[in-house]
């Protein structure tokens, strides 16, 4: 949930920017959301980043389209959102950053498990 919301932010931020032309609200702007990452970061309880590297590991990492036919099989939104956002950002600004990939595939998997949001 926290996730999602933090990638349409970002979308938010990343779509508006070249569109504002003054340097200074553009400074504002991209401060205000990374102050909103922090606030969600302390929200969340301030999880450990001991084990990133671990949770960032592409090792059995599923392809998009399996990640897509994960989530179709869901009736979330949030999911479908989360998933088509990471996508985006994979094939556009973050130039091929398997983060997004990772996280969409976490995320999917999450799910697949019986959890949910």
């Amino acid at each position: 949930f926290f996730v999602l919301h933090l990638a349409t932010g970002m979308r938010a931020v990343e779509s508006t920017l070249p569109w504002v032309g003054d340097a200074d609200f553009q400074r504002r702007m991209v401060r205000a959301f990374w102050k909103v990452c922090v606030y969600i970061y302390i929200a969340r309880g301030a999880p450990s980043t001991e084990n990133s590297a671990e949770y960032m590991s592409t090792e059995g990492l599923r392809s998009w389209d399996e990640i897509v036919h994960g989530v179709l099989s869901f009736k979330d939104a949030h999911l479908a959102k989360l998933v088509f956002l990471a996508r985006d950002f994979f094939f556009g600004a973050a130039k091929g950053n398997v983060a997004y990939q990772v996280m969409a595939d976490r995320a999917t998997r999450y799910m697949e498990a019986g959890r949910f949001w």
